[in-house]
């Protein structure tokens, strides 16, 4: 643009004035020069400002968001209302006689206020726990028990109605969530949060979760040992025990305990309600979430849940089934505590004949009371009342359940912290190597040709002003001119040169046609110029674009493509940190600072040759300067690399503690644990920006040497033009002299460009560096070279055959078989359960059939086909499984049911409804379109696991693989959904892995395991009839009784 508009004035300039002296033009050009730098950066800066409005926005939207004031959250008595007796007695909160209250309140997960009824999770909720007592929530899954535990932590947002928690700002709770969240620290540190080490206290907490035997086995470190991110080396059942320990530790008056129990075995749920919850806890409250109905006895207050409201608080037995009624009548109360003195409260009539004394109630009082043969004559209407009011409708038989351990990959070995490996030294040249490859060979040899096209085109056309002025210089002996000769200079600068020596002077006429063709190749070269600028500009942009998203996709194919054990031991940070800060760099920063490289080298080349051409004795100052420029660089490129690459590792904990403490969000505000966590934050934080402050501090100490270096070389030019002029009989070209000049001013700038654009360019690449280390060396899973077996599809209407011949597995050649010469083979439609305690290998089993491990030893075998001969990809499109941890994806219902939209509403809904999901989805009023946040969230566990469940029988998969599918749905809805896969999987081969024995008692065959061995593998029926049977005494121990 500003060489368009220097040939637009000059003509112009020409037209106005007749005496056109060529000093004129020089000064027009070096005015005009002070356009280009900041024409160049107006369309940066005008972007720069479209993004910091964007980001600002966003920043500004969620500091605004509307934050909860726990104060005013658990503040019970409004400004100017005015309050009833009981409202008052309601809100004090020095009352030592109950801990929580809350009186007609309505909760609602959404924070607008513009609420509707359909919005409101907890409805009218009037409730009362006293201090130091046992209180167990019940009810099916979606009930709302999760949700009525975080409306007392005030993660919900409280509509109207009062509550009251005692001393809840000060204390906070002591809280174990359904999902345990655990830190990526020592085992020891995860139990301490923070707290100070008390020997005997976490001995005997330790003691308490049963958590003695798992430390010794985590390897020589002990409780020392590095646990993986989310727990990730951790059994469920660990990672329960180990959430609970914490919260133990921690010494709370008040502990809200979601589900801890669902995810151990039977034994080891005794161990944990009688050891810790009973005993070490029992003068705290403790409000437990659970499906474990034989607790009820133990409990002092039972809370049952429906549809989010409180549909009965009582005592025990009025929360339970009439079978398990009985049973805890004439085992506990009758007999247990038979000598005790036994005051029930209960709406089940069915036991008062066997009571010593009755007391009846009405309207707050004693309506009468004597022994049972004295009030049952007459008071059969009151108890006809009493037991319509206790039938809850259909009456429904529940199954005590035992529930065993799932088995997990336990890793023996101590896990170590290790330090987030970085490269040292310059970067190589295979990385540069790599992305010029990845934007392309012709490309990038095309973005390099336009720029020096570019450059050319403008050399010359400086070059051609010069000759234009030069050709109308005329030398004189006979006119005495003073020549006052002013020079174009980038940058702002002009330089005016007094000489008094009448050896110079001008014409005043110049040939019109001299003028148009000077005028007319002026005007072409700036034009050259303006087209190879715009081609340079398009090239770099498209270049920039392809190399970022081949990179981009190589590294996402490679992640994909990663073995589990990866995942295991690599925080999620260091992964976020790749496809964050590393890309960016790659995609954005990189081809910026590249395209300013090449522009500044070329420009530096040309200025040099013309100030040579112009001035030969320039490289008499040159060499040396050249010599020092290149010690100089050096050094300095050497500290901002490493600087850079520094600065990337730090900001890997960034994230990874940012990430840690969103998805452990509740449980830190519980334990009020916010403000240690915001220091670290900050401690992490403060740790990144220091590596930034030292690149501004070493880009610092670059330009103060590049202005010497720059001001040396203006001096030396200048003196020896003036030299040149003075001392010399043909004396300096004044054009040329003007020309180097004007040139040699602007070496400063693209001295210090040149150094900052190389040094930053090799800081970017530090970004390609990273992603290509991740590209080259991740673990990823290994693919036989032979060509692949191509698996037939199984008939129409059977599932698919397995077969383990002999199979060995370890997980680390240095620990002891996890799978121990396993041989076994499952029919195609077969039903097959699996049981074990912890450490058997069950799931080394599943891990085996989809080959996220390999096996050392044997064969396995799907259609007679060995299961190695079968690219991955294939075999696992035969598979399907539902897991422990259910996942959920951002987007709609329909979205994470059916990702490429294979199937009818129809077919989505059939599956919703066998899978008892179909009222849900109506409730949320988009049905399938119905939004999901991220990880499900604002679904309960047990939801998840059932919308897990309803993919995978949509996939129609022939063999179904369900690791602990059902551990944190009742036991009503399990027996309505293993009876709905036995319908809809009729024609699948189906394996199930499962805590609750009675999930499995109706399995084909059921597959006993132990200690990585193959003990039992007959029908239940044939192992419940042998006594010695492991199965066996598994399925009494939990006092399980067929109906």
């Amino acid at each position: 643009m500003p060489k368009k508009d220097t040939h637009f004035c000059i003509k112009w300039y020409d037209k106005l004035d007749s005496t056109k002296k060529p000093c004129s033009h020089w000064l027009q050009q070096a005015l005009f020069a002070l356009l280009i730098s900041p024409l160049n950066s107006f369309p940066w800066v005008i972007n720069g400002l479209v993004e910091s409005y964007v980001s600002l926005k966003r920043v500004q939207r969620f500091i605004n968001i509307e934050l909860t004031n726990l104060g005013e959250y658990y503040e019970n008595i409004p400004v100017g209302s005015q309050l009833s007796l009981d409202t008052v007695f309601l809100n004090s909160t020095d009352d030592p006689t109950f801990d929580i209250r809350l009186k007609q309140a309505n909760f609602s997960w959404k924070s607008s206020n513009n609420i509707e009824s359909d919005d409101i999770s907890l409805k009218d909720i009037d409730l009362s726990i006293p201090r130091g007592s046992l209180v167990l929530i019940l009810g099916r899954v979606g009930s709302g028990k999760t949700t009525l535990l975080n409306s007392f932590l005030g993660e919900l947002n409280k509509i109207n109605g009062l509550i009251n928690i005692h001393r809840v700002l000060e204390d906070g709770f002591a809280y174990v969530s359904q999902e345990a969240w655990i830190q990526q620290m020592s085992f020891r540190d995860n139990i301490l949060f923070g707290k100070i080490y008390n020997e005997q206290w976490y001995k005997r907490v330790i003691s308490a979760c049963a958590l003695e035997n798992d430390i010794k086995n985590l390897g020589p470190a002990g409780d020392r040992t590095l646990i993986g991110e989310n727990g990730v080396t951790l059994s469920g059942g660990q990672k329960a025990r180990l959430a609970l320990a914490r919260a133990v530790y921690q010494d709370k008056n008040i502990y809200l305990l979601d589900d801890p129990l669902s995810a151990v075995d039977v034994h080891v749920a005794r161990h944990l309600f009688s050891h810790c919850i009973r005993d070490i806890l029992k003068y705290k409250t403790r409000i437990l979430c659970t499906h474990q109905i034989q607790f009820i006895e133990q409990a002092d207050y039972i809370i049952l849940m429906e549809n989010g409201r409180i549909v009965r608080s009582d005592d025990p037995l009025s929360a339970v089934d009439v079978h398990v009624a009985r049973h805890l009548f004439s085992h506990c109360i009758r007999d247990i505590l038979k000598y005790k003195t036994r005051i029930l409260c209960t709406h089940q009539i069915q036991f008062i004949e066997q009571a010593d004394y009755i007391i009846l109630m009405e309207n707050g009082r004693i309506v009468r009371s004597g022994k049972p043969n004295e009030i049952l004559s007459s008071t059969e209407y009151l108890l006809s009342s009493i037991n319509q009011s206790s039938q809850p409708g259909t009456a429904t038989t529940h199954k005590s359940t035992v529930e065993i351990e799932e088995q997990v990959i336990q890793t023996e070995t101590a896990l170590q912290n290790e330090a987030e490996q970085r490269c040292t030294g310059t970067v190589k040249f295979a990385i540069w190597k790599r992305y010029f490859i990845a934007v392309g060979i012709w490309l990038s040899f095309s973005i390099v040709f336009s720029v020096f096209l570019m450059q050319a085109s403008r050399n010359s056309f400086d070059w051609w002003l010069s000759y234009w002025t030069s050709h109308q210089l005329s030398v004189t002996n006979t006119t005495n001119i003073t020549s006052q000769r002013s020079f174009k200079i980038l940058n702002a600068n002009v330089i005016t040169i007094l000489d008094a020596r009448p050896i110079y002077g001008f014409t005043t006429q110049t040939n019109d046609n001299d003028f148009k063709r000077f005028f007319t190749i002026y005007v072409g070269l700036a034009i050259a110029n303006s087209l190879f600028t715009l081609v340079r500009a398009f090239t770099f942009a498209y270049g920039g674009i392809e190399g970022a998203r081949k990179l981009h996709k190589s590294l996402f194919n490679s992640i994909l493509k990663c073995s589990i054990s990866f995942f295991d031991i690599t925080p999620s940070g260091r992964i976020l940190n790749r496809f964050s800060s590393d890309t960016w760099s790659v995609d954005d920063s990189l081809p910026f600072i590249l395209n300013i490289l090449l522009a500044n080298i070329f420009s530096l080349l040309g200025t040099l040759i013309l100030s040579c051409y112009g001035l030969p004795k320039f490289l008499i100052i040159l060499i040396p300067l050249t010599i020092f420029y290149y010690f100089i660089q050096n050094y300095y490129r050497w500290t901002s690399r490493e600087i850079k690459r520094i600065s990337s590792v730090t900001l890997s904990p960034v994230y990874a503690h940012f990430g840690e403490t969103i998805s452990g969000l509740s449980t830190i505000r519980a334990f009020r644990h916010a403000k240690r966590f915001i220091d670290h934050n900050f401690i992490l934080v403060s740790n990144s920006i220091r590596t930034q402050f030292a690149s501004l501090v070493a880009s610092s100490w670059l330009g103060f040497r590049l202005q010497l270096i720059g001001i040396i070389m203006v001096a030396g030019i200048s003196l020896i033009g003036v030299f040149e002029h003075v001392y010399t009989i043909e004396g300096a070209n004044p054009a040329l002299v003007g020309l180097s000049l004007s040139y040699i001013l602007s070496v400063t700038g693209l001295l210090n460009g040149l150094i900052t654009s190389f040094t930053e360019t090799e800081k970017e690449m530090v970004g390609v560096e990273r992603v290509t280390a991740y590209i080259d060396n991740l673990p990823i899973e290994e693919e036989i070279e032979e060509p692949y077996v191509i698996l037939n599809e199984p008939r129409e209407e059977n599932g698919s055959t397995i077969e383990y011949r002999h199979v060995m597995m370890k997980y680390n050649i240095d620990q002891k078989f996890a799978l121990n010469d396993i041989t076994f083979s499952i029919k195609s439609n077969e039903k097959i359960g699996v049981v074990g305690r912890t450490g058997s290998g069950k799931s080394s089993l599943l891990a085996t059939l989809f080959r996220t491990v390999n096996i050392c030893d044997g064969q396995i075998l799907i259609d007679d086909i060995d299961i190695t001969s079968l690219e991955r990809q294939t075999l696992r499109q035969t598979l399907a499984i539902i897991p422990q941890d259910p996942f959920l994806f951002s987007g709609t219902i329909r979205e994470n049911l059916d990702p490429y939209r294979h199937y009818t509403d129809e077919e989505i809904y059939l599956v919703l409804g066998k899978c008892h999901l179909q009222k849900l989805i109506e409730n949320l009023g988009n049905g399938l379109d119905s939004m999901i946040v991220e990880r499900g969230r604002n679904f309960s566990v047990g939801e998840k696991q059932l919308f897990c469940l309803a993919r995978a029988l949509l996939r129609k998969a022939k063999i179904l693989c369900l690791d602990e599918a059902t551990a944190n749905i009742d036991v009503e809805t399990d027996r309505l959904i293993q009876t709905s896969i036995r319908e809809t999987c009729s024609d699948v081969t189906v394996i199930t892995i499962a805590h609750r024995v009675q999930t499995i008692v109706d399995s084909d065959r059921v597959l006993v395991m132990d200690n990585g061995r193959m003990i039992e593998f007959d029908k239940p029926k044939n192992l419940l009839a042998n006594s010695e049977s492991i199965f066996a005494r598994l399925f009494f121990q939990g006092n399980v009784q067929v109906l």
